[in-house]
């Protein structure tokens, strides 16, 4: 099966931008289309984010990180590859791999994720 590797860079279109909860919500960085029943889910989303929390707080680690849902059937893996400075910032590149119930296809998306002054790992676009 063939992945596809997008880059997550419309996530901020200025500077940093946090993946956080909005009113109780987070915001899902990885849509896959305009039919949000068959993205992932507000869990799934959380998931990914503890995952990718693991690795930023500790990168270098080549091996996958793997996540799954019983509840949705969707599951991937976050994998380090990188890491590099940006505007005096620590940050890493990760690359995330989904398989998302009713998608025939695994998607792959790179991102990166800058730790600002304060500690917090934010979306880079």
């Amino acid at each position: 099966m063939r992945s596809r590797y997008l880059v997550a860079s419309g996530l901020a279109l200025l500077g940093t931008a946090p993946v956080v909860a909005t009113h109780a919500q987070l915001v899902n960085p990885f849509p896959f289309s305009r039919n949000a029943r068959h993205d992932l889910s507000q869990s799934d989303i959380a998931k990914v984010m503890d995952v990718s929390n693991q690795i930023n707080a500790a990168p270098g680690s080549k091996a996958p990180k793997s996540w799954s849902n019983p509840d949705t059937g969707n599951s991937g893996t976050v994998a380090f590859v990188k890491s590099f400075q940006s505007d005096a910032m620590p940050c890493n590149t990760l690359r995330y791999s989904f398989s998302v119930k009713h998608r025939p296809r695994h998607r792959t998306y790179l991102m990166n994720w800058c730790q600002t002054p304060d500690g917090a790992w934010k979306t880079k676009g």
